[in-house]
């Protein structure tokens, strides 16, 4: 429970990253802004004293703007990993590994699953489900038009929005058509999830429209994927796991059942030939009280001729 509660702060903690990232990017360009117009005030004074302890303010500044660039740099460059699509792939590929691997045994999971040997299409996660069915799970992360969406809203155009918006309705309406087509097969697996590692990201998207209705209801009913993020994923694994559970429960109370009537035949049929044992028994002790008889009547009958030969 414990490593479930630290990975949800590690992705909040992500998020957060991420949002300081954007403010301190516009901070630094208003502050490069303040020390361009001070550098304008410096070159138009005249006077010698004021310009030697300006000099000195000037050197200051340089040294700032050379830290400002020095913290930038890496700034960027964490900026360009979480947006760029191939580190935000494998990013998101991890975190899905490592959700899954905290919430569900082993034995519930299945790594690069095949709906089709034949096609060779395989997703990254399938969850073991009743009936041989398989919950396919692929990660996507839409980074580049979130991001878009995000510099829209801090730019306040209000046009930037609405396209970025779009962009990102068309990402996922695409990704889950082919999650669909791909990972979907009569017989093996009835919907599938497409996991995006950041809750604000689907939380947009949950909110997103198209003809007035929902993008997420619309792609689940047009292409039985749904859309999860961390905290959606961590509770609709522990109710599987919890169904998983019953099944189990359910399955070994049928084994003991079957081992009870197996017992319970068993006993009847002891109990079967109990009885007849009894009737062989009766029917002997019959059959020897009757030659007890005949014993005595033939007892009986040689002593009447013993006794007229005497006579």
């Amino acid at each position: 429970m414990l490593e479930n509660i630290i990975i949800l702060i590690g992705i909040i903690l992500i998020g957060l990253l991420i949002y300081l990232i954007t403010r301190i990017n516009g901070s630094i360009q208003k502050l490069g802004g303040s020390i361009q117009k001070i550098e304008t005030d410096i070159e138009e004074i005249d006077d010698d004293d004021s310009k030697r302890q300006i000099k000195n303010i000037e050197d200051t500044v340089k040294e700032l703007r050379d830290k400002i660039t020095e913290f930038n740099d890496p700034m960027r460059n964490l900026n360009a990993f979480m947006i760029g699509s191939a580190q935000a792939g494998n990013f998101a590929e991890w975190n899905l590994k490592s959700i899954i691997s905290d919430f569900l045994p082993e034995e519930m999971v299945e790594k690069n699953w095949k709906p089709n040997e034949a096609e060779g299409k395989n997703v990254e996660i399938a969850i073991k489900l009743a009936n041989n069915l398989f919950l396919p799970i692929d990660s996507k992360n839409p980074t580049t038009d979130y991001r878009a969406y995000q510099e829209a809203i801090e730019k306040g155009d209000s046009k930037a929005v609405k396209d970025s918006k779009s962009a990102l309705r068309k990402f996922v309406e695409k990704e889950s058509a082919k999650i669909s087509s791909k990972y979907i097969v009569k017989g093996k697996s009835d919907i599938a999830y497409m996991y995006i590692p950041s809750e604000n990201c689907v939380s947009l998207i949950y909110g997103l429209e198209k003809g007035n209705e929902l993008i997420p209801e619309r792609i689940f009913s047009d292409h039985k994927v749904m859309i999860v993020g961390p905290n959606m994923l961590a509770t609709l694994l522990t109710q599987l796991l919890h169904n998983q559970e019953r099944i189990n429960i359910s399955k070994k109370a049928e084994k003991i059942m079957e081992q009870v009537k197996s017992i319970e035949d068993a006993f009847l049929q002891i109990k079967d030939r109990q009885r007849i044992t009894k009737v062989n028994l009766n029917t002997l002790k019959t059959s020897i009280n009757n030659q007890d008889d005949n014993i005595e009547d033939l007892e009986e009958t040689i002593e009447t001729i013993k006794s007229g030969e005497e006579e």
